[in-house]
């Protein structure tokens, strides 16, 4: 399953989830607060794009109950001001699987939209000048946040990282009453604090200014520039007050079903929409808490050779996800919504190196965030340092990649020193693994050169040994995609035959296998692909139990590691699940995968077959025949 991404505890809280009603606190005496200095503008979007390049659209995550949407660039359109928008969300795209009644990559029913500063700000002024929307069932924000997602480092001898609380100071509207805005505040993931107040007005039908005032010691929001509301830290007593600098964020969702007691129920209103001016803020640029460490450690100094370099062929290369990539001048990388989730393109390598060095082109009037690694398949990062070595294109030695972040139309030169290992790809992250997310992103890399290390050896291939013992039984049902030729009948062998099947759409077909996989921990099946093309397929060891909580939240996979004979390079992933390889056409091979049946997902209970629909961002429809036999289950004991 794909990875749902963290994005923030944003807008409406648990307390108004839970009784519908809002806090409201007496009448306070009149408020002399200074006017907010709105001088400073964040991002303008009644201007040209250079005037909003401090803040990008998010693109491709949702954050759970109670928002019913997926985030998605495209939601984000400017014309004379920014306009956030909500989209329907097709069944397919919603990717829920009616036969097992469980969600195979989001909860949400719509799309929506979301505005994010690249920066983050602590205590200061912040004010926007909106419009929200007023459709029924709809929430329109303006807030500053910060949350467990974003990591603030600390240098002491070795890198050590700490969670940030979650802090949040919110301005926010419900469509089914524009006449009333809500003023809240989360410390340290506490909520509650929840002020609505009545603004005598109709938001919904010009644009007003609204923010907030946040000090070490109070937060005063205000109408127009004039103060309404304050609460002071003394007044919170023992309770946390937020400190963390957040990212200034602005949304605008519909909520899900048990939301619409309290926001009304969405009309499936898609032509209105929030709309903002401008964003500014006094506070200070605080530096990006999850790269904040690199700028503490001092990059290593290094001489890049003058000699013994040469062409890399970039034949090979290829992209993943929502990427394209053009080969015909160099290699030109380009997305029109940020991937996301550490999409890349990639590619093998010929020869390992000890050194790598290229040009890199941002083409794209937005600034590009990128990581390379040069590593080994399926093992660790290769790159031990960078050329120049800097802020700009600086080392992430815990990752063992360069990091580099490219200004609009930047163009630099890179050298990579690589460690004393064997290398074998090349990989290029644009734009999926840090902020900012570009709506749209291109990068073209030419003059690809390396010096050949000639003094290691790549690893010798070890053919593994198939597990020996009595082939199984397995009953696997036909589906609507999927024919299976002893269709809920218990084989050793079955063939499956597909046509006009949909990437992305993570269909399957699956057996029961508690009983054999009890007391085992490993599963091998021979597989042939009998098609005309290549197929992307994977394999699950479903438990018994769904993670709900943590980094890894819907995970119920139970498989290790895997092996093939002969080697078709399958990749299992440790923290989302599933074993994973593209068998070409004609080819035959078998798979051993390593399982646990103690870990949190329990014992393995099923085996489920995925056959080229669950490659993420895949759009295409594939037809294929794949035969699935010698399924056996086995306890193999590891060598010491």
């Amino acid at each position: 399953m794909k990875k749902r991404q963290k994005a923030m505890f944003a807008a409406l809280t648990a307390t108004l989830m839970a009784g519908g009603t809002f806090a409201l606190t007496a009448c306070q005496a009149p408020l002399n607060d200074e006017p907010l200095d709105v001088s400073v503008k964040i991002a303008d979007y009644t201007k040209t794009a250079e005037d909003r390049k401090e803040t990008f659209a998010s693109d491709g995550w949702e954050n759970g109950e109670p928002f019913n949407v997926w985030w998605k660039a495209d939601n984000v359109g400017y014309d004379g001001k920014m306009k956030l928008a909500i989209s329907e969300m097709t069944e397919q795209q919603q990717k829920y699987d009616e036969e097992t009644g469980e969600m195979v990559d989001t909860l949400a029913k719509y799309y929506g939209a979301e505005q994010r500063s690249t920066h983050y700000y602590g205590y200061g002024d912040f004010t926007v000048r909106m419009k929200p929307s007023k459709v029924s069932g709809t929430a329109s924000t303006f807030f500053t946040c910060t949350g467990p997602y974003d990591k603030w480092y600390e240098e002491d001898g070795v890198t050590v990282k700490r969670e940030n609380d979650h802090d949040e100071i919110d301005i926010e509207f419900l469509g089914k009453d524009t006449t009333k805005v809500q003023f809240n505040y989360f410390a340290s993931g506490v909520g509650g604090h929840e002020y609505m107040y009545d603004l005598g007005f109709d938001a919904s039908l010009e644009f007003h200014d609204y923010g907030f005032r946040w000090t070490e010691n109070d937060i005063t929001w205000f109408v127009d520039n004039k103060p309404v509301y304050k609460v002071e830290r003394k007044d919170a007593k023992d309770e946390p007050w937020p400190e963390d600098p957040g990212r200034i964020i602005m949304n605008y969702w519909c909520g899900t079903e048990k939301s619409a007691a309290w926001m009304g129920e969405f009309n499936d209103d898609y032509t209105s929409g929030a709309e903002y001016e401008w964003i500014a803020s006094t506070a200070e640029q605080q530096p990006d808490p999850n790269t904040a460490h690199i700028k503490d450690t001092p990059p290593e100094e290094v001489t890049v050779p003058t000699e013994g370099w040469t062409d890399i062929a970039y034949d090979g290369f290829d992209g993943w996800g929502m990427y394209t990539v053009d080969k015909t001048d160099g290699i030109t990388i380009s997305h029109d919504a940020a991937p996301g989730a550490y999409n890349c393109c990639g590619m093998d390598l010929a020869s390992s190196y000890s050194w790598v060095k290229f040009k890199i082109k941002n083409n794209a009037d937005v600034a590009a965030d990128l990581r390379i690694d040069v590593k080994k398949n399926g093992g660790a990062g290769g790159v031990e340092a960078t050329h120049p070595a800097d802020e700009k294109v600086g080392l992430i030695a815990v990752e063992s990649a360069a990091s580099v972040k490219l200004g609009a139309n930047e163009e630099i030169e890179v050298a990579l020193k690589i460690k004393d290992i064997y290398v074998d790809q090349f990989v290029v992250f644009l734009n999926s693994t840090n902020a900012p997310y570009a709506a749209t992103g291109s990068v073209t890399i030419g003059e690809l050169k390396g010096i050949v290390n000639t003094e290691v050896e790549p690893p010798k291939p070890v053919e593994p040994e198939v597990p020996e013992g009595d082939n199984c039984v397995l009953s696997f049902a036909s589906t609507a995609e999927y024919t299976v030729d002893k269709s809920g009948v218990p084989a050793a062998e079955i063939t499956v035959g597909y046509a006009g099947v949909q990437g992305g759409t993570y269909k399957n077909i699956q057996a029961n296998a508690a009983e054999l996989a009890a007391g085992n921990n490993t599963f091998s099946v021979k597989i042939k692909n009998n098609g005309e093309s290549a197929a992307y397929l994977r394999i699950d060891l479903i438990g018994e139990n769904t993670i709900t909580v943590g980094d890894n939240a819907n995970m119920n996979v139970c498989n290790v590691s895997a092996v093939a004979t002969p080697d078709v390079g399958p990749y299992t992933d440790s923290t989302w699940g599933g074993t994973m390889f593209t068998l070409e056409a004609g080819a035959e091979v078998v798979i051993i995968i390593t399982y646990s049946n103690e870990t949190e997902m329990g014992a393995v209970q099923r085996v489920q077959l995925y056959l080229d629909s669950a490659k993420n961002g895949d759009t295409e429809t594939h037809d294929g025949n794949i035969t699935f036999g010698e399924f056996k289950f086995s306890n193999v004991v590891a060598e010491a």
